[in-house]
């Protein structure tokens, strides 16, 4: 039964393409927990992104993770109006602006990214759900 509550993750492409890469690595894993312990929520930008890059390098996977994103009911966003997107730019996150949008707009509480610099530039930003790494997604859900 799905809590009101419940964790609201905005998930990478790269967290999504590992996942389906690789099943058995922290990042599949990741995916085998949404059905339950958290709301796995992507831009229509990150999907595009993922099928792009499945498409090209896992062709194989592609079957299991249009399964997945059925099954567990992903959230997917529409990209955001350009106001929402300019005011992170303003604020000086031109690279990261439309990610950060969405995560504001989608109310999510965390982000989970495998990309480190993504992260990093992430940690001096104010108003914004903390950026984790997949590892330590999986660590904070079976803790």
């Amino acid at each position: 039964m799905e809590s009101e509550h419940q964790l609201r993750v905005l998930l990478d492409a790269n967290v999504l393409f590992s996942g389906f890469r690789d099943r058995s690595g922290t990042n599949g894993q990741l995916l085998l927990l949404a059905a339950g312990r958290y709301q796995a929520v992507v831009s229509r930008e990150v999907v595009d992104e993922f099928v792009r890059n499945l498409s090209r390098k896992a062709p194989f996977a592609l079957v299991a993770a249009e399964e997945w994103f059925d099954a567990v009911e992903v959230e997917v966003w529409d990209d955001c109006e350009p106001a929402a997107v300019d005011v992170w730019e303003t604020l000086g996150m031109k690279e990261d602006s439309h990610v950060l949008a969405i995560a504001v707009e989608a109310e999510v509480n965390l982000i989970c990214s495998g990309d480190l610099k993504f992260r990093e530039r992430l940690q001096s930003a104010a108003n914004i759900p903390k950026a984790i790494s997949p590892r330590e997604l999986l660590d904070l859900l079976t803790l």
